[in-house]
């Protein structure tokens, strides 16, 4: 796509959107998916695997979506990227398993996935605590505000709060790569 192509996508967005056109959404099949993208992959687009990728700014138009459940696909957006292989191999080596014990953590305790606050809080701890089978004597302060909020949201204990982001039979490498490949269909259909 050239400069002016991808120029007249980005101002008609624009234009829409101060006309009240309607708004950017991601629409994923599942709650999880739709945690999965709060609590990691918009970071990925933006900051992480991608942040470099080309055109320029191509994370700019995910940013800015809305992300809920239903049909699969986007509606009012026009980004100039669609192709990333959220389950490659060398991503789900770095974040693999903390996204999967955030979700473990979402399914036992779904309220945790009602807001972007916990959902990123889950994540965080995910990647802390993921792997150990106790906890540490002294965590960092930050994780200790993390674990704080996901007590709250959970009513469950330090311990099984670890129990549960450790525990293999509440999701697996196989359904996080499900999941993956569901979320990059609704980044490709347009509804």
């Amino acid at each position: 796509m050239d400069v002016k192509s991808m120029v007249s996508k980005i101002v008609k967005n624009d234009v829409m959107l101060k006309a009240g056109m309607g708004d950017k959404v991601i629409y994923v099949k599942t709650d999880i998916q739709k945690a999965l993208l709060i609590g990691e992959l918009l970071g990925q687009i933006s900051d992480g695997k991608w942040e470099n990728s080309k055109p320029f700014g191509h994370w700019k138009e995910w940013s800015r979506a809305d992300i809920k459940v239903g049909d699969q696909g986007t509606k009012n957006m026009y980004p100039q990227k669609t192709n990333y292989n959220f389950h490659d191999a060398e991503l789900l080596s770095i974040v693999g398993n903390r996204m999967i014990g955030m979700v473990r953590l979402i399914k036992k305790y779904p309220k945790i996935g009602k807001d972007d606050s916990s959902i990123n809080a889950a994540n965080s701890l995910a990647e802390y605590l993921y792997g150990d089978s106790t906890l540490p004597t002294k965590m960092l302060d930050y994780m200790e505000k993390y674990m704080d909020l996901i007590k709250s949201k959970s009513g469950a204990s330090d311990e099984e709060i670890l129990k549960t982001i450790n525990d293999k039979s509440l999701y697996s490498s196989s359904d996080l790569k499900k999941d993956l490949v569901e979320i990059k269909k609704s980044f490709t259909t347009k509804l």
